[in-house]
């Protein structure tokens, strides 16, 4: 399966993908960032892997050209690690392909920014990070896998945030080989798990 990777920052999940490939039965064929300075697209072309850097100033215009790229490379499923654009209704449409997001909390808890600051005020015990599908709602599409992790009496948001990144990494990385294999399959309003119904989300440890 050819999948395309959409990042923002340093790309620690894209690494982490790029790692796992070859065992999963998947090939990252294209890293799109709307930043120039991404990490993630350092990690890219280190490995050789075609690169864009597309300005996001005019969502309209970003995302036909992102569409460009993902038909003229065959991409079959986008995965949004750390994307902090909310890509449009039309463009979700219009690609025709699954895509996933990656997001740091036990959704539906917490869609959105500053998650872990606001499992840490609210007192949380548990927290963690979930792989959805990505619809026309924030972080509010299907939920295909989820991983948790105990939040200690004295964590601060960079510990808790390290936490669940390094679970977060094998967490994405399963649930894209899983779709790479034929386990899972999406759409977005639906995810089957061996061709059944996808009744709770997978918990990945």
């Amino acid at each position: 399966m050819k999948i395309a990777v959409l990042v923002s920052g340093r790309g620690s999940n894209l690494k982490a993908l790029i790692e796992q490939q070859t065992q999963n039965d998947y090939e990252i064929a294209l890293v799109i960032s709307n930043k120039a300075n991404a990490g993630g697209l350092r990690i890219a072309e280190q490995h050789k892997i075609l690169t864009h850097y597309i300005d996001w100033s005019d969502g309209n215009a970003a995302e036909k050209k992102a569409a460009c790229l993902l038909a003229q490379t065959d991409i079959e499923l986008v995965v949004l690690a750390g994307f902090m654009k909310i890509l449009s209704p039309s463009f979700i449409e219009t690609i025709n392909t699954p895509i996933i997001n990656i997001h740091p909390s036990l959704l539906p808890a917490y869609p959105g920014l500053n998650t872990h600051q606001r499992v840490l005020n609210a007192g949380d015990t548990r927290h963690g990070a979930s792989v959805h599908v990505v619809n026309d709602q924030l972080d509010a599409g299907c939920l295909i896998a989820q991983t948790i992790v105990e939040v200690y009496s004295d964590d601060n948001v960079d510990t808790l945030s390290q936490r669940v990144l390094q679970k977060e990494h094998k967490l994405l990385a399963h649930v894209v080989g899983l779709l790479a294999t034929g386990v899972l399959t999406c759409t977005q309003s639906q995810v089957l798990l061996n061709q059944q119904p996808l009744t709770q989300p997978l918990l990945i440890t």
